[in-house]
């Protein structure tokens, strides 16, 4: 099962990185998950040193045109 990482935003509660399957995890605090496909792992990197994850998660995720689904459960 995928640990989150609690994180501190006004946009994003926890984020988390799953090598492998090269999937971004982010859970908004509005308690969504979503999971962003084919993510390099120097965007999760970068994004856990941003200044501001909710700006960095809009301008590298977000705007880069990731595909992504809803997660119900990280037990997957």
């Amino acid at each position: 099962m995928l640990k989150l990482e609690n994180v501190k935003s006004s946009n994003v509660s926890a984020i988390g990185y799953d090598e492998n399957k090269k999937e971004l995890y982010i859970k908004y605090n509005t308690n969504a998950v979503y999971k962003y496909l084919n993510v390099p792992k120097f965007i999760f990197d970068n994004m856990k040193a941003a200044k501001s994850i909710g700006k960095y998660v809009t301008e590298y995720v977000k705007c880069a045109g990731y595909s992504y689904e809803k997660v119900e459960s990280l037990e997957d």
